[in-house]
Protein backbone atom coordinates (compact mmCIF):
# COMPACT_ATOMS: atom_id res chain seq x y z
CA UNK A 1 0.00 0.00 0.00
CA UNK A 2 1.31 3.57 -0.90
CA UNK A 3 2.00 6.49 1.87
CA UNK A 4 -1.02 8.01 0.47
CA UNK A 5 -3.52 5.43 0.10
CA UNK A 6 -2.06 4.80 3.85
CA UNK A 7 -2.77 7.96 4.72
CA UNK A 8 -6.54 8.12 3.29
CA UNK A 9 -7.04 4.69 5.37
CA UNK A 10 -6.45 6.23 8.58
CA UNK A 11 -7.69 9.76 8.17
CA UNK A 12 -10.99 7.62 8.25
CA UNK A 13 -10.43 7.16 11.90
CA UNK A 14 -8.23 10.18 13.60
CA UNK A 15 -9.76 11.74 16.37
CA UNK A 16 -7.16 13.72 17.91
CA UNK A 17 -4.08 16.37 17.24
CA UNK A 18 -2.06 16.88 20.47
CA UNK A 19 0.44 19.99 20.20
CA UNK A 20 3.65 20.72 21.77
CA UNK A 21 3.79 24.11 23.15
CA UNK A 22 7.47 25.77 23.34
CA UNK A 23 9.21 25.56 19.55
CA UNK A 24 5.74 24.78 17.51
CA UNK A 25 2.92 26.88 19.12
CA UNK A 26 5.67 30.02 20.72
CA UNK A 27 9.43 31.07 20.30
CA UNK A 28 11.48 32.23 22.67
CA UNK A 29 11.02 30.07 25.13
CA UNK A 30 14.45 28.54 26.03
CA UNK A 31 15.83 30.94 29.09
CA UNK A 32 18.92 28.56 29.43
CA UNK A 33 21.45 30.85 28.22
CA UNK A 34 19.89 33.54 30.07
CA UNK A 35 20.50 31.45 33.25
CA UNK A 36 24.25 30.74 32.03
CA UNK A 37 25.08 33.95 31.69
CA UNK A 38 23.52 35.51 35.27
CA UNK A 39 25.45 32.87 36.69
CA UNK A 40 29.22 33.06 34.57
CA UNK A 41 29.03 29.85 33.13
CA UNK A 42 27.94 27.98 29.73
CA UNK A 43 24.72 26.80 28.27
CA UNK A 44 26.60 23.32 27.52
CA UNK A 45 28.02 23.38 31.07
CA UNK A 46 24.11 23.41 32.47
CA UNK A 47 22.83 21.01 29.80
CA UNK A 48 25.93 18.52 31.03
CA UNK A 49 25.32 19.17 34.63
CA UNK A 50 22.62 17.86 37.22
CA UNK A 51 20.77 21.27 36.12
CA UNK A 52 18.89 19.04 33.79
CA UNK A 53 17.80 16.29 35.92
CA UNK A 54 16.90 18.90 38.29
CA UNK A 55 14.66 20.87 35.45
CA UNK A 56 12.84 17.21 34.70
CA UNK A 57 11.86 17.18 38.00
CA UNK A 58 10.79 20.61 38.04
CA UNK A 59 8.81 20.09 34.88
CA UNK A 60 7.68 16.84 36.32
CA UNK A 61 5.82 18.54 39.39
CA UNK A 62 8.17 17.10 42.14
CA UNK A 63 9.57 20.12 43.22
CA UNK A 64 8.64 24.12 42.90
CA UNK A 65 10.61 26.62 41.42
CA UNK A 66 11.97 28.21 45.08
CA UNK A 67 13.11 24.51 45.46
CA UNK A 68 15.07 24.34 42.48
CA UNK A 69 16.51 27.59 42.95
CA UNK A 70 17.73 26.73 46.95
CA UNK A 71 19.04 23.35 45.41
CA UNK A 72 21.09 25.14 42.80
CA UNK A 73 22.28 28.22 44.57
CA UNK A 74 23.50 25.87 47.24
CA UNK A 75 25.20 23.83 45.00
CA UNK A 76 27.53 26.52 43.27
CA UNK A 77 27.78 27.97 46.74
CA UNK A 78 26.54 31.51 45.34
CA UNK A 79 23.70 34.33 46.23
CA UNK A 80 20.11 34.33 45.28
CA UNK A 81 19.88 35.37 42.15
CA UNK A 82 15.96 35.61 41.89
CA UNK A 83 13.49 33.11 39.89
CA UNK A 84 14.86 33.17 36.87
CA UNK A 85 12.57 30.51 35.04
CA UNK A 86 9.66 32.95 35.12
CA UNK A 87 11.17 36.15 35.39
CA UNK A 88 13.38 35.77 32.00
CA UNK A 89 10.47 33.71 30.14
CA UNK A 90 9.12 35.96 27.45
CA UNK A 91 7.10 33.54 24.54
CA UNK A 92 5.71 35.31 21.68
CA UNK A 93 2.97 33.43 19.52
CA UNK A 94 3.76 31.69 16.06
CA UNK A 95 0.59 33.22 14.56
CA UNK A 96 0.97 30.62 11.76
CA UNK A 97 0.90 27.44 13.58
CA UNK A 98 -2.37 28.67 15.68
CA UNK A 99 -3.71 29.49 12.36
CA UNK A 100 -3.45 25.85 11.35
CA UNK A 101 -4.89 24.62 15.10
CA UNK A 102 -7.62 26.85 14.08
CA UNK A 103 -8.14 24.91 10.83
CA UNK A 104 -8.09 21.54 12.30
CA UNK A 105 -10.23 21.91 15.14
CA UNK A 106 -13.14 22.17 12.80
CA UNK A 107 -12.74 18.56 12.48
CA UNK A 108 -10.85 17.37 14.71
CA UNK A 109 -10.38 17.74 18.80
CA UNK A 110 -6.85 19.67 19.15
CA UNK A 111 -5.24 19.54 22.45
CA UNK A 112 -1.50 20.97 24.15
CA UNK A 113 0.73 18.67 25.28
CA UNK A 114 3.79 20.17 27.06
CA UNK A 115 6.28 20.01 28.55
CA UNK A 116 6.52 23.00 31.28
CA UNK A 117 6.52 24.21 34.85
CA UNK A 118 4.38 26.28 37.10
CA UNK A 119 6.22 29.71 35.90
CA UNK A 120 5.96 29.17 32.16
CA UNK A 121 2.68 27.60 32.18
CA UNK A 122 1.01 30.86 34.57
CA UNK A 123 2.50 33.11 31.99
CA UNK A 124 1.33 31.31 29.32
CA UNK A 125 -2.18 31.20 31.05
CA UNK A 126 -2.02 35.01 32.00
CA UNK A 127 -1.42 35.82 28.31
CA UNK A 128 -4.33 33.21 26.92
CA UNK A 129 -1.61 31.62 24.61
CA UNK A 130 -3.48 28.05 25.42
CA UNK A 131 -6.56 29.43 24.29
CA UNK A 132 -6.87 27.91 20.53
CA UNK A 133 -6.65 24.50 22.30
CA UNK A 134 -9.49 21.91 23.46
CA UNK A 135 -7.54 21.26 26.42
CA UNK A 136 -4.31 21.63 27.99
CA UNK A 137 -1.64 18.87 29.32
CA UNK A 138 0.66 20.00 30.79
CA UNK A 139 3.43 17.82 32.36
CA UNK A 140 3.92 19.74 36.25
CA UNK A 141 0.41 18.96 36.44
CA UNK A 142 0.40 15.14 35.21
CA UNK A 143 3.55 14.38 37.04
CA UNK A 144 4.40 12.72 33.51
CA UNK A 145 7.23 14.29 30.79
CA UNK A 146 8.26 13.38 26.91
CA UNK A 147 8.99 11.24 26.41
CA UNK A 148 8.16 8.82 28.93
CA UNK A 149 5.75 6.91 27.81
CA UNK A 150 3.55 7.33 30.62
CA UNK A 151 3.17 11.47 29.08
CA UNK A 152 1.29 10.35 25.80
CA UNK A 153 -0.81 7.02 27.64
CA UNK A 154 -2.27 10.14 30.45
CA UNK A 155 -3.44 11.96 27.49
CA UNK A 156 -4.93 9.33 25.62
CA UNK A 157 -6.58 8.05 28.51
CA UNK A 158 -7.93 11.01 29.64
CA UNK A 159 -8.97 12.05 26.18
CA UNK A 160 -10.55 8.48 25.52
CA UNK A 161 -8.67 7.70 22.24
CA UNK A 162 -6.50 4.91 21.26
CA UNK A 163 -2.83 5.45 19.73
CA UNK A 164 -3.46 5.05 16.33
CA UNK A 165 -6.66 8.09 16.63
CA UNK A 166 -4.04 10.48 17.46
CA UNK A 167 -1.49 12.62 16.06
CA UNK A 168 1.39 14.18 17.80
CA UNK A 169 3.23 17.06 16.90
CA UNK A 170 6.51 18.37 18.87
CA UNK A 171 9.93 20.36 18.00
CA UNK A 172 12.14 17.58 19.10
CA UNK A 173 12.51 14.00 17.30
CA UNK A 174 13.34 12.02 20.86
CA UNK A 175 9.49 13.58 21.47
CA UNK A 176 7.66 12.59 18.02
CA UNK A 177 9.69 9.13 18.51
CA UNK A 178 8.30 7.98 21.90
CA UNK A 179 5.17 9.22 20.53
CA UNK A 180 5.90 6.58 17.84
CA UNK A 181 6.86 4.11 19.94
CA UNK A 182 3.01 3.46 21.27
CA UNK A 183 1.66 3.69 18.44
CA UNK A 184 0.73 7.68 17.60
CA UNK A 185 1.03 9.40 14.43
CA UNK A 186 4.31 11.35 15.09
CA UNK A 187 4.96 14.80 12.90
CA UNK A 188 8.42 16.33 13.53
CA UNK A 189 7.70 20.42 13.36
CA UNK A 190 9.95 22.40 11.59
CA UNK A 191 8.19 25.12 9.88
CA UNK A 192 4.49 25.94 9.89
CA UNK A 193 4.77 25.37 6.09
CA UNK A 194 6.20 21.95 6.22
CA UNK A 195 3.83 21.13 9.14
CA UNK A 196 0.41 21.69 6.80
CA UNK A 197 2.02 20.13 3.95
CA UNK A 198 2.97 16.73 6.86
CA UNK A 199 -0.89 17.15 8.39
CA UNK A 200 -1.99 17.19 4.49
CA UNK A 201 -0.30 14.43 3.68
CA UNK A 202 -1.78 12.38 6.58
CA UNK A 203 -5.49 13.78 6.28
CA UNK A 204 -6.11 15.59 3.16
CA UNK A 205 -7.14 19.11 2.87
CA UNK A 206 -8.24 20.80 6.05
Amino acid sequence: MTVTAQAFKERIKLKLFIFDMGGVVVRNCNVVPHIAQVYGTTEEELRNSEFMPMTDRLMSGEITETEFWSWFNNKKTTSFKGLLWGETFSPSIITQTVEIINRLKKKYRVVCGTNTMQPHYDLHMKNNDYGCFDKVYASHLMHAIKPDRDFYTYILSHEGVSASDAVFIDDMFVNVLGARTIGVHGILFQTPQKLETDITTLIGSF
